[in-house]
């Protein structure tokens, strides 16, 4: 399929122009991807083939003209073409260059313009099927599965999100099957997982990843690995990979109603950063204190205060989780789908 990210060129819209071109001349038509390789061919014999002039145009950006036969190589032109700006393949023609030239310069305009159309097409398809992907709450209809078919994403079987946090430029072209919808969400074959991660951290190191669990609809997953990212940011949990399967205590919490009782630390932010960072810190009076670059005794204040305010004592376990449940509901914080 067509990507947004990442031009390829359809296989049987090339042969297609291919075909066409080669009904009212007499030289060999070929039409190379852009990594060089025959994906449309007059002579099928060379499908799958690297071409060496193709290598050359896409390296140079430039076309690439052959005057002489030299075994292997033919008389002909070899003419780089890109789309939006991204160079996507060479158009190459076989014959005398006189009259190669011209046809040369017609076929690849053609190709341009076509791979435009589809492009565009598939673009418009891709924000519907997201849109609707999003939004479905019950058993998808099947003319939205086969919608989703016709783009490489198979609805008939559970998918996995990942929402990434960061840089998303050139994820989907790392890992083609991964379907982008709004927010920086991919859906994903759960069995892609791994793999797909594997090249988007060194991809993007400094993004941050969370994985749903695998579900029937996608509503599901976005609003797993939605909450995911507001329970780690909350609570400002370490890592770059974080699955929800994990968080799902934590995640538990988000459902519960915020008490009024602690809305009164809405009004003292610096209360509320020294509680997060005591979760952080595991409960840990020294950590927490070389942290926040306080001394013990204005950690222990700020505890006490906290105590005083709320009615709910910090240092206690069974009293923190309820101040952990406030933590994951600022006023602020976005409300899970």
């Amino acid at each position: 399929m067509l990507g947004t990210l990442g031009i390829r060129i359809p296989k049987d819209l090339a042969q297609g122009v291919t075909d066409a071109a080669m009904t009212d001349v007499a030289y060999n038509v070929n039409i190379f991807d852009a990594d060089g390789v025959i994906i449309a061919s007059g002579d099928p014999a060379r499908l799958g083939q690297v071409h060496q002039g193709a290598l050359l145009a896409l390296k140079t950006r430039e076309s690439v003209e052959i005057a002489v036969d030299d075994g292997d190589t033919k008389t002909g032109i070899n003419l780089p073409f890109a789309v939006d700006g991204e160079l996507i393949g060479v158009v190459g023609i076989t014959g005398p260059l006189t009259e190669v030239r011209p046809l040369a310069r017609l076929v690849r305009t053609t190709v341009s313009l076509l791979v435009q159309q589809n492009l565009a097409f598939t673009r418009q398809r891709n924000q519907v099927l997201a849109a609707a992907l999003a939004t479905e709450a019950h058993a998808y209809p099947a003319d939205l599965v086969e919608l989703a078919l016709m783009q490489g994403l198979d609805l008939r079987h559970p998918q996995t999100a990942i929402l990434v946090d960061g840089e998303t430029e050139g994820l989907q072209k790392i890992c083609p099957t991964a379907f982008p919808l709004p927010g920086g969400i991919f859906l994903l074959n759960p069995h892609d997982i791994e793999k797909a991660l594997a090249r988007w951290i060194r991809h993007a190191p400094l993004a941050l990843f969370f994985v749903s669990e695998a579900h029937d609809l996608a509503k599901d997953c976005i609003a797993e690995v939605t909450c995911a990212r507001v329970t780690q940011r909350g609570l400002m949990i370490p890592g770059l990979i974080h699955y929800a399967a994990d968080l799902t205590e934590l995640m538990a919490l988000m459902n519960v109603p915020r008490r009024e009782a602690l809305a009164v630390l809405d009004s003292h932010p610096e209360l509320v950063d020294t509680l997060r960072d005591f979760i952080a810190a595991n409960m840990s009076m020294s950590a927490t204190a070389a942290g926040l670059h306080i001394h013990r005794n204005t950690l222990l204040y700020r505890l006490n205060r906290i105590r005083k305010l709320t009615g709910f004592d910090p240092r206690q376990l069974l009293e923190l989780i309820t101040l952990v449940g406030y933590i994951l509901h600022p006023p602020s914080a976005p409300t899970p789908l």
